[in-house]
């Protein structure tokens, strides 16, 4: 799983986000581990990361917001769409707000819900991670078959 918190300068997430995937049973594909500091990534190097699925949270960003921005990027960076996050239909990348997961503390329990969820198709939630995924704004990245056009 590859997780990014800002396309333009292009940022793996770091401090807690990796122990986040770990618990939510991901790997972290650009290889952070918990405590990493945030670290700029080439476009060009994502490829050999080969994420199963891409998590972009655009940090201080709505989904709203920050698909803008990746929508740009993955238009001009073909390479990526090679990787099999966004190789596979549909693909598996997402924009999700940043505030569900940036702030340290007991919301971090529905980080790790909301993450599994994406990292596992068909995870039952409980109704408590339900609620979470319900307050956290999630957008998949499409292509554009399905999009009718």
């Amino acid at each position: 799983m590859l997780g990014v918190e800002s396309v333009f300068l292009l940022v793996a997430s770091g401090h807690w986000l990796p122990d986040v995937r770990s618990r939510a049973g991901g790997v972290d594909a650009a290889g952070g581990v918990a405590g990493d500091a945030p670290r700029r990534l080439a476009w060009g190097d994502l490829p050999a990361t080969a994420p199963d699925v891409a998590v972009f949270a655009a940090c201080g960003r709505s989904a709203a917001a920050a698909s803008v921005d990746v929508r740009v990027a993955l238009a001009d960076m073909p390479a990526l769409w090679a990787t099999p996050a966004l190789a596979a239909r549909p693909p598996r990348a997402y924009v999700i707000d940043a505030a569900a997961l940036s702030r340290p503390g007991p919301r971090l329990v529905d980080a790790v819900e909301v993450t599994a969820a994406l990292l596992h198709r068909g995870v039952a939630l409980g109704d408590d991670a339900a609620a979470a995924a319900h307050r956290t704004r999630v957008l998949r990245v499409v292509v554009d078959e399905e999009a009718g056009g």
